[in-house]
């Protein structure tokens, strides 16, 4: 029974999920790297587990030792006054009542002094209550020991984690640049989309462990002003190669988005570092170079922008051209045709066929 139950609401938010999926479709998401699919799906587990932990057990895990001892003796005291004011025991001394209420409270019940009437029902209460914050009190004593263990542990970890993405960062940097002055195009296109793929795995990383797990506090905060940097860096460069002439569409639109998840990212971030003005200056480096690419994409489209050219001739570039250049290379139009194949200007190809021509006539 229970089994068919959980079938039947599996397949209701199952067709839910599919009403709202089909109504907005699946269009990729420039800014964001993520399709409306991903999107959809990230909503509905959020809507159903905000939170690693329940809000009970939050809540008790914020009760301090202060407030516990307080709600102890209240208890203890309160239930005695009610003991002694009310007569609800066979004894009239406050004495006897403020032992009867001690007793009580740990669940021991010696037998020596009984409640009588409704005095029955504030024992109750009393019993259960005082097996609530005894197990509350004796629990959090118990997990002192092992709740520091697990933070060095956690600490550590994520630190040797952090740092990894540091350095595996700052290896696309010169990829990148390789790439740019290679005018080497499909490995730019493969190199994007190697970048965009890391920092989306990144992302996912980063905005679950500092909103669930207090990354950004517990002593990594040097540890992330190194990753924050290796992100400035990876952003300056891709957007380097974004204002540079002749690349792909492929590798543009993969850097991109790329750099729209750099952003992304330095705008979650920013919100944890609200006392470091040090990591602050660094998230909003990458921002504001952000919002001004932004602004120079616009003017592409309008034929505006103002693009940078590869001017350096290296060996890669001269066979590049040297494999495209017909026999008869001095024919109008040539070195157009060859600049377009290659995504070169025609200035760059003119000057390669300079430099064939004089090595040519040096032999």
């Amino acid at each position: 029974m229970v089994k068919n139950k959980l079938i039947a609401h599996l397949v209701k938010w199952l067709e839910r999920l599919d009403a709202r999926i089909s109504a907005k479709g699946k269009k990729e998401n420039v800014d964001g790297g993520e399709s409306t699919l991903q999107q959809t799906f990230r909503t509905e587990l959020k809507q159903r587990n905000r939170k690693l932990t329940t809000a009970i057990g939050k809540h008790l895990d914020s009760i301090g030792y202060g407030l516990i001892a307080r709600l102890i003796i209240s208890d203890v005291l309160l239930c005695a006054f009610l003991y002694w004011f009310f007569d609800l025991i066979n004894s009239c001394s406050i004495s006897d009542a403020l032992y009867f209420s001690v007793i009580t409270f740990t669940s021991l019940g010696y037998g020596d002094v009984l409640p009588t009437g409704i005095g029955k029902l504030v024992a109750s209460f009393e019993v259960l209550s005082g097996i609530v914050l005894v197990a509350i009190f004796v629990g959090k004593l118990a997990s002192e020991r092992q709740s520091a263990l697990l933070l060095l542990l956690y600490t550590s970890e994520h630190q040797r984690r952090l740092n990894e993405f540091a350095l595996k960062a700052r290896e696309f940097v010169p990829l990148i640049d390789d790439c740019l002055e290679k005018h080497d195009h499909q490995e730019l296109i493969k190199t994007a989309k190697g970048l965009f793929k890391f920092l989306s795995s990144i992302h996912n990383y980063l905005v679950l462990q500092a909103n669930q797990g207090g990354l950004a506090h517990y002593g990594n905060n040097s540890t992330l002003r190194r990753l924050y940097k290796a992100f400035s860096s990876v952003h300056l460069m891709a957007v380097e190669a974004i204002h540079t002439f002749g690349v792909p569409l492929s590798a543009l639109n993969h850097l991109e988005r790329s750099t729209s998840k750099l952003d992304g990212m330095a705008k979650v971030m920013l919100q944890f570092h609200a006392a470091d003005p040090k990591t602050i200056a660094i998230l909003m480096q990458v921002n504001s170079r952000h919002e001004v690419l932004g602004k120079w994409i616009e003017k592409r489209k309008t034929g505006t922008a103002n693009f940078r050219y590869r001017s350096l001739i290296n060996a890669f570039v001269v066979k590049r051209v040297s494999e495209e250049l017909p026999e008869n290379y001095k024919v109008k139009g040539v070195e157009r045709a060859v600049a377009d194949k290659l995504g070169l200007t025609v200035k760059m190809v003119r000057k390669v066929i300079e430099h064939l021509e004089a090595e040519s006539s040096k032999d």
